[in-house]
């Protein structure tokens, strides 16, 4: 099939600052992975569920989808100088360096418990570098504004004091996979190319990694016709996934954040031999273990808590893989 892509011939005419302001809008806007993607723990494992490369740490293909410099950077001198002076190779820790535009570009920090541990000699300091990089957006897993202490800085150095130290994050929910086979044609003609005429992963289809709000169902119905159409027929976990995404309770999710979020804060001041007054209205039942005291209302930490915007990840893969 021929391509009916409409060629124009007199960009090279435009003024230089006019050729630069057109490149400008040909940047992406991408979820750079600063560490590695892990399985997503809360789907179960079944033996029909797809298997996939970007499920395993360590996986190359996220880091050169997500953390590679964008395709302009290789399309002529002119369009790469644009891409420079917007982004630049950043190293996070010990995993690789990634390109990271930071006006555009969200840094997501994967971290399960049952993955990894901040033990790792870099961990603390990657926390720490995340939460001071010069991204405008950073994004966070559920997981780890459940986390206790840094262990390498000290038992009484709480997650949750280092990630006050940015004022707001997304926060990311899970993750879902969708698989798409790729043919040698696809990438070529947009026409053609299901990725690229979707528009959901950016102008080139480059975009692989997107964030969505958790709460925005039309977007997400968006993403789960894509995977009605064009996803592999294999892959159970993401049907699961756009079938039950509605069920979830997002409020919720962030209820239960808040609270234990005051309550490190509570038992920090504890230490510290702070006191705080009528703790009646303080201390509650747990709302998931009745048996266990928990915090419901309490002004001391409550505006030090960022602010917190729940979304999913969706991530594609074309490796053919399921």
């Amino acid at each position: 099939m021929a391509s009916t892509a409409i060629q124009f011939h007199y960009f090279s005419a435009f003024p230089a600052e006019l050729r630069d302001a057109v490149w400008e809008q040909c940047l992406p806007y991408r979820v750079v992975d600063a560490d590695e993607p892990n399985e997503d723990w809360e789907v179960d494992d079944d033996e029909d569920l797809a298997s996939c490369d970007l499920n395993l740490a360590g996986s190359t293909q996220s880091c050169a989808n997500s953390g590679c410099p964008p395709l302009i950077s290789r399309v002529c001198r002119e369009s790469r100088n644009v891409a420079m002076k917007n982004g630049g190779w950043v190293r996070m820790g010990g995993f690789p360096r990634v390109w990271l535009d930071p006006a555009r570009d969200v840094l997501h920090f994967n971290w399960h418990q049952l993955v990894d541990d901040f033990t790792h000699p870099y961990c603390g300091g990657l926390v720490s570098w995340v939460v001071g990089a010069q991204a405008k957006r950073v994004s966070i897993s559920y997981y780890l504004c459940l986390a206790g202490s840094l262990y390498e800085e000290g038992p009484d150095v709480w997650i949750q004091r280092l990630l006050e130290q940015r004022r707001s994050y997304e926060l990311c929910l899970g993750t879902v996979i969708i698989h798409v086979a790729q043919t040698g044609q696809q990438g070529q003609d947009p026409v053609s190319d299901p990725i690229v005429s979707s528009g959901l992963f950016g102008m080139f289809g480059e975009e692989r990694v997107k964030q969505v709000d958790a709460r925005d169902h039309s977007q997400l119905e968006r993403f789960a016709a894509f995977n009605r159409d064009h996803g592999s027929p294999r892959d159970a976990r993401a049907a699961g996934f756009f079938k039950t995404y509605k069920a979830d309770n997002v409020q919720e999710h962030m209820d239960r954040l808040r609270l234990e979020w005051l309550r490190r804060r509570w038992e920090e001041a504890k230490k510290m031999g702070r006191f705080i007054e009528d703790c009646e209205t303080v201390w509650a039942p747990h709302p998931y273990f009745p048996d266990q005291p928990y915090l419901q209302n309490a002004e001391p930490g409550s505006s030090e808590m960022p602010v917190l915007h729940p979304v999913y990840i969706i991530r594609l893969c074309t490796r053919n893989c399921t």
